[in-house]
């Protein structure tokens, strides 16, 4: 059974809520939540730091990115489509 990891998660939040005293705007984005959610997966699943340094290397989150991004793209196109814009 996994024990779910959170501390990439709660680091970030921590930080989002350090850049919100500089400025309202500076919030922790889609990418910024995904990146520490990945990482704190990895870790739950026992990953050693030199494998998820590898994956980071090999631009394992990039890929996700590009991807979740290309999804969120084909669906604003149907969705323009749909609406006849």
């Amino acid at each position: 059974m996994l024990i779910p990891v959170r501390k990439h998660y709660e680091f970030a939040k921590q930080v989002e809520v350090l850049t919100l005293v500089k400025k309202t705007n500076l919030i922790l984005n889609v990418d910024g939540h995904v990146a520490a959610l990945l990482l704190d997966i990895f870790v739950s699943m026992g990953m050693s730091d030199k494998e998820i340094e590898e994956c980071l290397h090999i631009g394992i989150f990039n890929a996700l990115f590009v991807l979740a991004r290309s999804i969120g793209f084909i669906g604003h196109i149907l969705d323009q489509k749909r609406l006849k814009e």
